[in-house]
């Protein structure tokens, strides 16, 4: 299946600083939160576009028309500080949480299963062992808990894989990609937006992603979600839109 970008499947989300609280963190509102607020959660239109002849791929998670899906993130601790503090806010649309694509099936060091934040079966991992890239502890499965009915935007970093971007290109990380969609389909029906390689112009990055490879990389990465039957992803192209 070819994987094409068009203007009517882009998903737009938007991602909150901890600070930015909706109605104010802990100030009075005019209209106070409910006490058990519902998430917006993103439907597929009621008339999806029509597919492109060449197919496309994603579950077509756009958020109902004029609503924008507010995300929060972007760390364990993070969360944890807006569920506990910011009692006058929305419950979340969306969370953010990372994945490293390189270490999902890696059991040891820094990114215990790369931040899925489960093994294979299932299993959390210990506090101790979530993993940490040094901006904070991150764990999917953990971030879900704390927000069970809010989407997860995954931000999948492969820029550290070892033989770089075209060692996924060459085959050599499809058991961890597999992983991943296994990891994405356990959690169904949570809406995931994948944001394959993001920030991939930023001048931080640009060591990493050679523009062709990467493209040939991130269809690899669909090809390979798309293969383990997994119907509750959208994927994400995101530029870092920076100088």
């Amino acid at each position: 299946m070819t994987f094409s970008l068009k203007p009517s499947s882009m998903v737009a989300v938007c991602i909150l600083a901890l600070s930015f609280c909706l109605n104010g963190c802990g100030g009075s509102s005019s209209t106070p939160a409910p006490a058990n607020p519902t998430p917006v959660q993103p439907t597929p239109p009621a008339n999806p576009p029509e597919e492109p002849s060449s197919g496309s791929s994603g579950a077509n998670l756009v958020p109902p028309s004029g609503k924008v899906l507010s995300i929060v993130g972007q760390d364990l601790d993070a969360l944890r500080v807006y569920q506990r503090d910011c009692i006058d806010c929305a419950t979340p649309g969306g969370i953010t949480s990372y994945v490293g694509l390189d270490a999902v099936l890696t059991n040891s060091g820094g990114a215990i299963f790369g931040g899925l934040g489960v093994d294979a079966n299932g299993q959390l991992v210990s506090d101790e062992n979530d993993a940490d890239w040094g901006s904070g502890k991150v764990s999917a499965a953990k971030s879900l808990q704390l927000y069970p009915g809010s989407a997860i935007a995954l931000g999948l970093s492969f820029g550290q894989t070892a033989g770089g971007t075209q060692a996924i290109v060459n085959g050599d990380y499809s058991d961890e990609i597999a992983r991943l969609g296994q990891f994405i389909k356990s959690i169904a029906p949570t809406p995931v937006y994948l944001r394959i390689g993001y920030e991939f112009d930023g001048n931080w990055n640009t060591h990493f992603y050679d523009a062709e490879t990467y493209k040939q990389a991130f269809q690899v990465i669909v090809d390979g979600i798309e293969a383990e039957g997994v119907d509750n992803v959208d994927y994400v192209w995101q530029t870092a839109a920076s100088p």
